[in-house]
């Protein structure tokens, strides 16, 4: 039997720990990959209900909700903070401030979500009722994957 003169590995064992290693690591991009799309989409789910807790406080002090004749997409541009004036980009002065700052949707979008989807939009109308609309891209708890909507009746 030959003995070894050096200390070290052989080409084919570092090879063999190399594909382990590979191997292992493509494993844990994939399941991360998925961890990250479940986390986006229970993001979007509490962002919403906290909107949702927003309005109804909203609703307590005003007798009503924001009234925006059409869809506007919360969390950007004037859409950044519910006072008791409404959706501004900032509570200034007196006014309550219901939530300082209103949550835009996670990126990148995920499953069938396109673009103008993945957005939380708010639509109000004098009437008292309210519509929220977003995009899950996975079936998350008791809700199933695509656009959904929020109103003042819960997630649907």
């Amino acid at each position: 039997m030959r003995q070894r003169k050096g200390r070290g590995f052989t080409l084919i064992e570092l090879l063999v720990v190399i594909g382990i290693i590979a191997v292992l690591t493509s494993i844990a991009v994939v399941a991360l990959g998925s961890a990250r799309r479940k986390a986006r989409d229970a993001k979007r789910v509490s962002d919403v209900k906290a909107i949702q807790n927003a309005l109804e406080l909203f609703y307590q002090e005003s007798n009503g909700y924001p009234t925006e004749a059409l869809a506007v997409e919360l969390g950007r541009g004037s859409f950044k903070a519910l006072c008791s004036s409404g959706f501004e980009a900032v509570c200034g002065g007196t006014v309550t401030e219901f939530m300082g700052l209103v949550p835009s949707s996670p990126n990148p979008m995920d499953g069938s979500c396109s673009s103008t989807d993945n957005r939380y939009m708010y639509t109000a109308s004098a009437g008292g009722a309210y519509v929220m609309t977003f995009c899950l891209g996975d079936n998350f708890g008791d809700y199933s994957a695509g656009l959904r909507t929020a109103n003042e009746d819960g997630i649907q």
